[in-house]
């Protein structure tokens, strides 16, 4: 019994000992590289630890377990978290252990979400992940933007949690337990209490706040205007994979009533249309992206109105072409904008092909890629995205789909106009290319261009 929780543990053992020692290394040695070099080696290991050992464990009574499913979600988080650090190393000069002890310990979150089948372990996986990113939001305190953004995200978070908490005792009050396993066993049944579905529906607002679904979505574009731009890059990749991988899970385990389906349906088609509308006027890059992460997340939830098993291989596949794309656009954007980058205009990227024709290439390449163009990634997500809507008789989704995409792809093409069909206004620099910025960008180019080999 103790060998298997301890197993059913280490990773996220090895994650907080990790975090905790960045912490450590960087407040007594004066090499901020150290530390970031050591949050990068000590990931990545975790990461080959949990592909070549990975068994199935149940611990704590079956409220904390390890499968393969659960295992792949979390190589998935800590997979892109692994991108936007190497992404920081090289965009950042001076580096803070602080700041990537707050990534490590909001995938750790995540991670603890992911493999959690008890509301109570939930609930403390979702606000260590959510605790952690609202000081990432706030981290440039020299930035009013930035204060007021870890503020507003604080605020609203709070009340999320509220939401959440507030679901999970309607939970309990009417099934007395906060195991997933009772809680199927009583949506199994034909007639199911109306405080269930009231508790179902307020977990289930809770966790559309964090993925920026309409119409919890107001926070996101203030937030991300106001945090850095690697905040926002890790905000978009891997706390979106995290949360969407715990409401999978809690899908494939609970099996909600329809009441739940029609909830997603809805959560969908509001999340594409504010999406794709609201950016249509924005300036502001960041703002532009959120909207983008609010539209996406809306296509993420089309495979799951069905609950059926193909729907979320889709869904999660979906997502982490976005989140790949999105963290190689942020990396690149990085280059281009240079110390302008977290308060980038469209207007600050005009005549970029000019000078730098390469950089240029390799931005088009992932708008192109989140248009939706062949044979780009992220054509294929949204084929099969569409295709599995059409075939479960999904039409209103289908159409609502499609019509987002097509408004989608004027504001993502007016990045493209900037780049090369306007003039510069300044004789603005590039920032110099690091060799992990290097990597991220041939990582995302990489999967965005070859995706189709393996689809």
């Amino acid at each position: 019994m103790i060998y298997s929780n301890i197993m059913v543990l280490l990773p996220e053992i090895f994650l907080a000992v990790l975090a905790l020692s960045v912490q450590t290394l960087g407040v007594f040695t004066k090499s901020s590289r150290a530390a970031s070099y050591l949050a990068l080696l000590g990931i990545v290991g975790v990461i080959f630890a949990m592909t070549i050992h990975n068994s199935d464990y149940v611990a704590f009574g079956g409220s904390y377990t390890s499968d393969e499913c659960t295992s792949l979600f979390k190589l998935l988080v800590l997979g892109v978290t692994t991108l936007v650090i190497m992404t920081y190393i090289g965009h950042t000069k001076n580096q803070q252990s602080e700041y990537l002890t707050l990534i490590l310990l909001s995938s750790l979150g995540s991670c603890i979400a992911i493999s959690a089948r008890d509301l109570i372990l939930l609930f403390v996986g979702l606000e260590l992940a959510a605790l952690s990113g609202y000081m990432l939001a706030c981290f440039k305190r020299d930035s009013i933007k930035s204060s007021e953004a870890g503020l507003k995200y604080f605020v609203l978070g709070a009340l999320a949690s509220c939401l959440i908490l507030l679901g999970m005792s309607f939970l309990y009050g009417f099934s007395g337990s906060t195991s997933y396993v009772v809680l199927a066993q009583i949506t199994e049944q034909e007639t199911i209490n109306i405080g269930i579905i009231v508790g179902g529906m307020l977990l289930l607002s809770g966790l559309m706040f964090k993925m920026s679904a309409a119409p919890f979505h107001f926070w996101t574009p203030d937030v991300y205007e106001g945090a850095p731009i690697i905040s926002v890059s890790f905000f978009a990749s891997s706390q979106k994979l995290g949360v969407l991988a715990v409401l999978i899970v809690m899908l494939v385990y609970i099996q909600p009533s329809n009441e739940f389906s029609i909830a997603l349906r809805v959560a969908a088609i509001l999340s594409m249309l504010v999406g794709s509308i609201g950016a249509l006027i924005q300036e502001s890059i960041k703002r532009l992206m959120a909207y983008s992460t609010i539209l996406n997340v809306g296509f993420a939830f089309i495979p799951l109105v069905t609950f059926g098993e193909n729907g979320w291989v889709i869904s999660m596949t979906y997502l982490v072409i976005y989140a790949i794309s999105t963290i190689g656009l942020f990396a690149l954007l990085g280059l281009a904008l240079g110390d302008k980058a977290d308060d980038g205009q469209l207007k600050d990227l005009s005549g970029l092909s000019s000078e730098h024709k390469i950089l240029a290439a390799f931005i088009s390449i992932l708008i192109f890629s989140m248009i939706g163009l062949p044979p780009m990634a992220g054509f294929f997500g949204k084929y099969y995205v569409l295709y599995n809507a059409v075939e479960n008789k999904e039409y209103l989704l289908a159409a609502a789909g499609l019509l987002s995409s097509l408004i989608a792809a004027y504001y993502y093409l007016r990045i493209i106009k900037a780049i090369y069909f306007e003039e510069s206004t300044s004789k603005e620099k590039i920032a110099a290319i690091n060799p992990m910025t290097s990597i991220v960008v041939i990582i995302t180019l990489g999967f965005t261009l070859l995706f189709w080999v393996v689809s």
